[in-house]
């Protein structure tokens, strides 16, 4: 009942022995879909975790944000996972 089936891969902290926003488990999710980070992005619902460390990384981060709380943040925010995919196809 888990979200593996979504995806190619999962990078699990406790595995990698990094949390993010550490720069070395988004090198590890990026190593594993062998994607260089200019062609990647990062999608995350922390400012501080997943914003921070996609920049980090060299990742293009999206903020979800489905209570619009985060007005302010200088990235690009979602409220909902359909609204990623029009910006993906942009």
């Amino acid at each position: 009942a888990g979200p593996e089936p979504f995806f190619q891969t999962l990078v699990i902290s406790a595995e990698v022995g990094s949390e993010k926003p550490d720069r070395a488990i988004f090198d590890e999710a990026l190593a594993r879909m062998s994607v260089t980070p200019d062609h990647a992005v990062h999608v995350g619902d922390f400012y501080a975790l997943d914003v921070v460390g996609a920049r980090g990384a060299g990742i293009t981060p999206i903020l979800f944000d489905a209570a619009d709380l985060f007005a302010d943040r200088d990235c690009i925010r979602i409220g909902s996972l359909s609204e990623l995919a029009g910006i993906l196809r942009a």
